[in-house]
């Protein structure tokens, strides 16, 4: 742990000279409070209605820890704050919703910098109002380099992911050029690992390789591009070219209200399009922190995770299914980031 709370000071430093060439890269954050009652009644209103179906109702796509919040985007905000200082702007995407982040980290200090816009649904499904109103993650991710003013280069949150160490500009960007923390698999193998588990799981049920999957089926590439469920680079002129030639990719992709196994990641779908022009730079080594709070796992767990996380350099992590976290847990993984962050 005091290895990378140590790192947190060096990070004004470690920023100051590239600061000027960095100014057009952003952050957007995707975030829900499934605990709005206004919300919830609307996710229940589609569930029960003419619109729902038996994929609907799975618990892997419509259960209520998909939208339960925690208050993990603070960390999300102050995180990108502490170590990517650089960043120009940050969007926080909702429905109808507000975080109130300032009301949780205190103004003008170096975790609450970095202007922050809140961006509603309606916006970047402007001309699409008609697929409103989505509980889909990744009908959101598919619209969201349509925000308004957004930088061309731009990195890429769900609001329980976080960056747990410096972070410059060539860990994400290096010229022209995507990092991403991944590796190119086949798309042929992959396909055949994912109907296996299928097997076992049960056909229909979305996973998080087979949206990367359906990406390279989209794109007829016998290439897979796979990242780390993290904090992803992305580039909006790549999405927007694309998008322009296939309006009705875009719109099928974003049509889902709930989770399907037809979709494909649009964050992966980028990727690959930067992999087929040469501006892809995969960084094999695996630099994220995953915590997959259950209580299964145990209370010395989370102390595991984070020895982990040191052990491997970590760059950014993710803290899964919080909800679903016995109260150790919690308070620890709570101690742990507070400290690294610097929240009192």
């Amino acid at each position: 742990m005091g290895n990378i709370h140590k790192e947190a000071k060096f990070v004004k430093c470690f920023s100051a000279g590239i600061m000027e060439d960095v100014k057009q890269v952003d952050a957007v954050i995707t975030w829900v409070d499934g605990k709005d009652p206004e919300l919830a009644a609307k996710r229940r209103n589609f569930l029960e209605g003419k619109d729902s179906s038996d994929i609907d109702k799975n618990p892997e796509v419509s259960g209520q820890t998909r939208y339960v919040s925690f208050g993990e985007i603070c960390w999300c905000v102050a995180s990108i704050n502490r170590f990517a200082p650089w960043i120009r702007k940050i969007y926080i995407v909702t429905d109808g919703q507000d975080p109130k982040i300032d009301e949780h980290l205190p103004k003008g200090s170096d975790i609450n910098h970095i202007p922050v816009e809140i961006i509603d649904h309606k916006v970047i499904f402007r001309d699409f109002e008609d697929l409103l109103p989505t509980f889909n993650s990744l009908s959101i991710e598919t619209m969201l380099w349509r925000i308004p003013g957004l930088a061309d280069n731009y990195i890429y949150f769900n609001d329980d992911f976080f960056l747990c160490a410096p972070n410059s500009l060539a860990d994400r960007f290096r010229g022209e050029a995507i990092v991403n923390y991944g590796r190119v698999m086949n798309t042929l193998l992959v396909g055949v690992a994912i109907k296996a588990k299928q097997m076992i799981k049960g056909k229909g049920v979305p996973m998080f390789k087979s949206a990367m999957y359906r990406a390279a089926q989209i794109l007829n590439s016998d290439k897979l591009i796979f990242h780390q469920h993290s904090a992803i680079a992305q580039n909006k002129i790549l999405l927007e070219n694309y998008f322009t030639k296939h309006p009705d990719i875009l719109r099928k992709n974003a049509s889902y209200r709930f989770r399907s196994d037809l979709q494909f990641s649009n964050a992966a779908l980028c990727l690959l399009l930067a992999y087929q022009e040469g501006k892809l730079i995969n960084l094999k080594r695996n630099r994220t922190a995953f915590f997959k709070t259950e209580p299964s796992k145990g209370d010395i767990y989370i102390a595991r995770k984070v020895e982990e996380a040191q052990k491997n350099h970590a760059l950014q992590g993710c803290v899964n299914s919080f909800d679903l976290a016995t109260q150790c847990q919690r308070l620890q993984f709570k101690e742990w980031i507070n400290r690294l962050l610097d929240i009192n």
